[in-house]
């Protein structure tokens, strides 16, 4: 096991994120009725998970999950911006009003995080099952997501493949080794043929 992938889980208020993480990490389906008293507003909570990559490697995942947003007069937790790996940010497709805060939310973590820092983002589109009630289109969704170059994957707590993809994704990102340039310094020939020696005792090494 490498490096450790944490994450933040943000998105505007009852659109699913605690679900997502119970029924990927526990397998509990909290839309059936024996475990609706299991759903109750989330102040600040931190999972953590073994992630089956899709190196064949088995990663361990840290989700920090936040309170869910209003649209108005609140904000992404400033001190979490630059402390983590990633970013998994939902929405519910039965609520305009959630998709209209996960482009806000976006661009706030655009302003805050620092330019150094690379991260990984994922946006879910939750709730696909209810699709009688659905107010966001797909086509709406999938542009402003190829626009902002972010990992799209929709989701419904029914089915807990479809919530693990996400996690997967953005864990194996997180985890993949830096890529080796393979590039080796060459040192000059001299006429005393030292450096030749050199250099194939150095090659056999290698």
């Amino acid at each position: 096991m490498g490096k450790i992938a944490k994450v933040l889980m943000c998105g505007y208020k009852q659109t699913g994120k605690t679900s997502i993480i119970e029924r990927f990490i526990y397998d509990i389906d909290t839309t059936h009725p024996e475990n609706h008293c299991r759903v109750v507003p989330t102040i600040e909570d931190i999972y953590a998970a073994y992630v089956d990559t899709d190196r064949g490697t088995r990663d361990k995942l840290r989700i920090i999950d936040t309170a869910g947003l209003e649209l108005v007069g609140s904000e992404l937790p400033k001190n979490f911006i630059n402390l983590v790996d990633g970013f998994v940010l939902v929405f519910s497709v039965t609520s305009s009003v959630s998709f209209k805060k996960l482009e806000q939310i976006k661009k706030e973590i655009d302003r805050h995080r620092e330019r150094k820092l690379e991260y990984q983002m994922v946006v879910i589109a939750n709730k696909v099952d209810l699709d009688t009630e659905r107010e966001v289109e797909p086509a709406t969704v999938l542009h402003w997501a190829q626009k902002e170059k972010v990992k799209l994957f929709e989701t419904s707590v029914k089915d807990r493949r479809s919530v693990a993809e996400p996690f997967v994704h953005i864990t194996s990102r997180i985890t993949q080794p830096p890529s080796k340039t393979g590039i080796l310094g060459v040192r000059k020939k001299t006429a005393s043929g030292d450096n030749d020696r050199k250099e194939s005792r150095n090659s056999q090494i290698l």
